[in-house]
This record gives structure tokens, C-alpha cells and sequence, in this order.
């Protein structure tokens, strides 16, 4: 068995809805990592009796906080990319996700009915930052250099700053450099409460 599990997260703008969207996918020759249909190579979705999301957020000092677990079952797992959302309260964080780099932690477990009923568990941890705060900031230092047309080189000054350390954040994300994310989730905070646009 070589499933291997495939989840991409993105936050609605008001920082309330976590959206998990597996991209694991059907098996196939350019998808060994895929749900099989027929159960012969990987696990059918219909195998699975749980599927999980835990979320915990990377503190000062790189610890991890406390850990609140989702149930996604039925809705997730998905082989046709199906989305799961997750309010700010069901995920532990109180009324929104606030400005952080979080470690989500999908599980997938069940039976392998179709391979003798073989146990299987598979899991998939990313380190995510979460930034709607940082986000709404930046989109507004865009709508105020954009409409500016008189003195605005602080403005267009200021929208470049920010638009500099989101594109550092997205790269340090691809890279998966844990502490670089947070290093830049720093500054940009700074910025933005230092320009009150967020």
C-alpha cells in the first residue's frame, strides 16, 4: 500500500472557516498514492471508518500548543477533491484563526477489506501559516495605493514592504522552513500594526 494523503488548507478572509481539500485522488499509474476503486493497489474511499483533522498552533519558542481533533468522517476522505470547513470555534481557536503558523495533522484509518481486512492508518502533517489578518493588511495597502493619486509615495511605499515579506512567507511555506514562516508572520505583523491597516 503507497497511499499517500494529500490535503491542501486555505482560510476564508474573515479568518472564521478553515477549508481541508483532499487532493489525494484516485489511483493511477501517475497517481500511486491514490484511493483505488477497485481496492487492489490502495484502500477504496469506502474502506475508511475515520477520517480526522487536528489542529494545533506552533507557539514562541517553536513548541506546539494543545491539539483539538475534528471529526471529518463521512465528508472526508474525498478521491474527487470534496472540502471539508472548519469554523474558527470547532477548531479549538475561539472565534477566529489568528495570524499563525498551525500544524495540521490529517488522519485517514480503516480496513483494507479488499486486501485480506488489513488495518491501515496513513497520516499527513503540514505546517501551515494561517494569515487573514496579515491578508485583509496587504489588501488594503493595495485598495489605498491603487485609489491614491496625490502624495503617495508613503502608500505605494508601504504596499510594497508588505507585498515583499507575503512573497518571502509563500516561499519559506514551499520550502517548508517552519522557522522562516514565523519569522516573516513577525514581521509582517509588525508592519501592519505599525501602519493600523489591519
Amino acid at each position: 500500500m503507497s497511499l499517500i494523503l494529500l490535503p491542501k488548507y486555505s482560510i476564508s478572509s474573515d479568518g472564521v472557516t478553515l477549508t481541508v481539500k483532499d487532493n489525494t485522488g484516485q489511483y493511477s499509474t501517475t497517481n500511486v498514492g491514490g484511493f483505488d476503486a477497485t481496492g487492489a493497489n490502495n484502500p477504496k474511499v469506502s474502506e475508511v471508518t475515520v477520517a480526522q483533522i487536528k489542529i494545533a498552533v506552533r507557539e514562541e519558542g517553536g513548541e506546539v500548543g494543545p491539539e483539538t481533533t475534528v471529526n471529518a468522517f463521512p465528508t472526508l476522505p474525498s478521491d474527487i477533491a470534496g472540502t471539508f470547513d472548519i469554523s474558527s470555534t470547532l477548531g479549538g481557536q475561539g472565534g477566529n484563526y489568528a495570524d499563525a503558523v498551525y500544524r495540521l495533522t490529517y488522519v485517514v484509518q480503516g480496513i483494507w477489506v479488499s486486501n485480506g481486512s488489513v488495518p491501515f492508518l496513513n497520516t499527513s502533517v503540514l505546517f501551515v501559516p494561517i494569515v487573514p489578518n496579515i491578508c485583509a493588511c496587504w489588501a488594503k495597502a493595495s485598495a489605498d495605493a491603487a485609489k491614491c493619486n496625490c502624495n503617495c509615495n508613503d502608500l505605494d511605499e508601504r504596499f510594497r514592504r508588505i507585498s515583499l515579506y507575503v512573497r518571502e512567507l509563500e516561499a519559506a511555506t514551499e520550502d517548508g522552513n517552519v522557522n522562516a514562516m514565523q519569522k516573516f508572520i513577525d514581521i509582517l505583523t509588525r508592519i501592519c500594526d505599525e501602519e493600523s491597516c489591519c
